[in-house]
């Protein structure tokens, strides 16, 4: 009798659990649905409708739109342009990462932490910083305004990724499979194009198809870097919404979203993006350690340190020149600098508009970092813990943020906010923001929870504390770390964000959204010293981060059972699986 009561409550526990994670897992789907499936249905029906309204006409659903667009030659213009910039880069960026990625694989433990720290700091930083600092630098070889400064805008901003995807795959490569062939008497460049180029085809394509998606949606790039006759798609669509021409940018826009949605899904089918999206800060997990690629003639390994070096001079120095350049003496930008001064930093901080602009960055990505956490972690409990929840619907319905090409997402909400009339509110801002970094803060609190599992929340729960008190008193002290860097990626996923917000402002622009629009008037040096502020700042969090991760880990080294630190706590969390998937522009 005791045992039906007891497998009863058991049974009516198991009940009540589901529907518990049901609740944890509806504020992330509320706020898919209003924020990102309906905009698009809305986007769908404009593309339909031949007066570009978000409705089914008198006539029914025509194909006028799509008609008249592949009719247009403008538009056959815009979308190759597109495909061209988008494929020359990805192929660029495969050229130049696919080195940098094995001289990372080969690097002790230690020199890996700091070269992927190097590869990450130009991904952190605003992608308006990283094109203005290329404009500085284009503009003194008259390249500016050209289809060449926008492929290599767009290749800088992609090499990060595709490196971080090369490696995670590389990584993973069994080095005594090359060590066989070497022992076997194959030279080293037949043993890299017959053995170790195959085992890692699977990243490659994986890599370059994500990077030409990624690439298809750029719009800040082409438009700072790219002449008059670079249009895009992303462009294109904006231009057609700002003239109230709904209807062609509606069917251009679907059409970006079917071709973004179909490269997606073969890339996960035939590559797999989880996979893909396993690497840290540090490396951990892969199982690289120094002398892994011993197969490598001295030779070898000059070349792939001299080309990754270069590769992060590259991505790193035009960051540097736009910290020298904000000291100039001069009222219009020249390097180097006829003399020092903070002129332009006084100027900064005595003009309100700039303030205002800080203030209300800070304030939305506060806003946005609260609320995407907060959901992620409903998500990420739901997710993990779930027996009868189907984890295949919350996988794709989470993961449409960063499917969905930002400008599109952006005009759906842009309809949204015009008929809630939520412009250039903070609620208006802060969604919209949470709604693109939920996915990231998702992944990165499934990922800690599995790695701390239920064993302690178990055994305290079994010991009579109530499952909110276990969960809060055990499990949630131990996944701090992936909590501040799911809190990290939401607030620079709000601070980086340009398109939505340029279409969601009233009267006070977001701080991105003012250095756009300044950058693409004039070349201030004004821009300069704040960019500067912005990238010291990047420095001195990430500094603090690395600083307490190390204080972290030698605690648990000095405080933790050798079994907990081997295995049973884990060291570190992928705190950059979801950048590194990705942060579009």
């Amino acid at each position: 009798m005791t045992s039906m009561r007891v497998i009863g409550g058991r049974r009516c526990g198991v009940r009540r659990l589901a529907l518990w994670q049901w609740f944890a897992v509806a504020p992330g789907f509320l706020l898919v649905v209003v924020l990102l499936i309906y905009p698009l249905v809305n986007i769908a029906l404009r593309s339909f409708n031949p007066a570009g309204e978000a409705a089914i006409s008198s006539h029914g659903m025509t194909w006028a739109n799509y008609i008249g667009l592949f009719n247009d030659p403008a538009a056959r213009i815009i979308l190759r342009n597109t495909f061209v910039l988008a494929g020359i880069a990805a192929l660029i960026s495969l050229v130049v990462t696919y080195p940098v990625a094995m001289f990372i694989c080969q690097l002790p433990t230690r020199s890996r932490r700091i070269a992927l720290w190097f590869l990450l700091l130009p991904l952190w930083t605003s992608v308006v910083v990283r094109m203005y600092s290329l404009q500085l630098i284009l503009g003194q070889v008259n390249i500016l305004y050209t289809q060449t400064a926008a492929i290599i805008g767009m290749t800088s901003y992609l090499v990060p990724y595709l490196v971080l995807i090369l490696y995670s795959g590389m990584s993973r490569i069994d080095p005594t499979l090359m060590v066989a062939s070497r022992v076997l008497g194959a030279s080293p460049l037949r043993t890299l194009w017959l053995i170790f180029m195959p085992l890692a085809s699977s990243a490659t394509w994986a890599g370059l198809m994500l990077t030409f998606v990624i690439g298809l949606g750029f719009f800040i790039t082409p438009a700072l870097l790219g002449g008059s006759g670079d249009m895009t798609v992303a462009m294109y669509i904006l231009q057609q919404v700002r003239i109230n021409d709904w209807g062609s940018a509606s069917a251009m826009g679907m059409c970006l979203l079917v071709i973004a949605v179909v490269l997606y899904l073969a890339i996960d089918r035939l590559f797999g993006i989880d996979r893909l999206a396993t690497v840290g800060a540090d490396g951990s997990g892969l199982g690289t350690s120094s002398g892994t690629y011993r197969w490598m003639p001295r030779w070898m390994r000059l070349f792939l340190g001299w080309w990754s070096g270069v590769a992060f001079a590259a991505l790193t120095l035009p960051l540097v020149y736009v910290i020298v350049v904000s000291f100039s003496s001069n009222s219009y930008l020249s390097f180097p600098p006829p003399a020092l001064s903070t002129k332009w930093y006084a100027a900064l901080f005595s003009d309100p508009s700039w303030r205002n602009s800080i203030m209300l960055s800070l304030r939305v990505g506060l806003w946005a970092t609260v609320i995407a956490t907060i959901v992620g972690l409903l998500t990420a409990l739901a997710v993990t813990r779930s027996r009868v929840l189907n984890k295949g619907p919350v996988r794709v319905v989470l993961i449409l943020p960063v499917i969905v090409p930002v400008t599109l997402l952006a005009v759906g909400i842009y309809d949204i906010v015009l008929r809630t009339r939520t412009s250039g509110t903070l609620l208006g801002f802060a969604l919209p923001h949470a709604l693109l970094a939920l996915p990231f803060t998702a992944l990165i609190l499934v990922g800690a929870l599995a790695q701390v599992g239920q064993s302690y929340e178990l055994a305290a729960r079994t010991l009579g504390a109530r499952p909110l008190r276990a969960f809060a008193s055990v499990t949630l002290p131990l996944i701090v770390p992936g909590l501040a860097a799911a809190a990290a990626i939401a607030f620079v996923t709000s601070w980086d964000e340009v398109v939505i917000a340029m279409l969601v402002q009233f009267i006070t622009p977001t701080l991105p959204v003012k250095l756009f629009t300044v950058v693409q008037a004039s070349f201030t040096p004004v821009v300069a010293a704040m960019s500067s502020l912005i990238l010291v700042g990047l420095v001195v969090l990430v500094a603090l981060a690395e600083i307490a991760g190390w204080a972290r880990r030698r605690g648990e080294l000095r405080g933790t059972p050798r079994s907990a630190v081997n295995g049973s706590i884990p060291e570190s969390e992928n705190t950059h699986a979801a950048k590194e998937l990705v942060h579009v522009e």
